[in-house]
């Protein structure tokens, strides 16, 4: 399940929808048939049953049993990547709510510096008023006064 209630729906192959039902009806059957086929012939000819088997070899049981096994194993393998798309989408979804947040932080301080660059320039333009105004009084009451970049070290 994702973050915002939503289910992961991951297709694989044929085996979605319908087909799939199809696919496992036919092979429910086909396992029944089998079962029942091999029933009548050990009820009715038990020992040439088992001389089909004989006949056969293990070979037939082993490739059940390894169809089987792979199938459980390709179930999980199919849960474990559903999982994987699940996870990936919720980290997606939570690096574009990050990159959204540092967007507006962004913008935040953009902001903030337009303004103090603003209000230094403001201050910056008081200061040479204050500065020329001192420099008239001084020169007005005949003040000898040094400029800024003429102090002494």
């Amino acid at each position: 399940m994702l973050g915002n209630g939503r289910h992961a729906d991951v297709k694989i192959g044929f085996r979605y929808g319908w087909l799939r039902s199809v696919a496992v009806g036919l092979g429910g059957a086909s396992v029944a048939a089998i079962v029942m086929g091999g029933y009548k012939i050990l009820e009715t000819q038990p020992s040439e049953a088992f001389a089909l088997l004989r006949s056969w070899g293990p070979n037939p049981l082993i490739e059940i049993s390894v169809v089987v096994v792979f199938g459980t194993l390709l179930q999980q393998f199919v849960e474990i990547a559903k999982q994987g798309v699940e996870a990936q989408r919720d980290m997606a979804e939570a690096m574009t709510k990050i990159a959204e947040k540092d967007d507006r932080q962004l913008q935040e301080i953009q902001t903030l510096s337009a303004y103090t660059a603003t209000q230094a320039e403001r201050m910056h333009r008081r200061t040479d008023r204050m500065s020329n105004l001192l420099a008239q009084i001084a020169e007005s009451m005949k003040i000898p006064v040094q400029n800024a970049g003429d102090e002494e070290d």
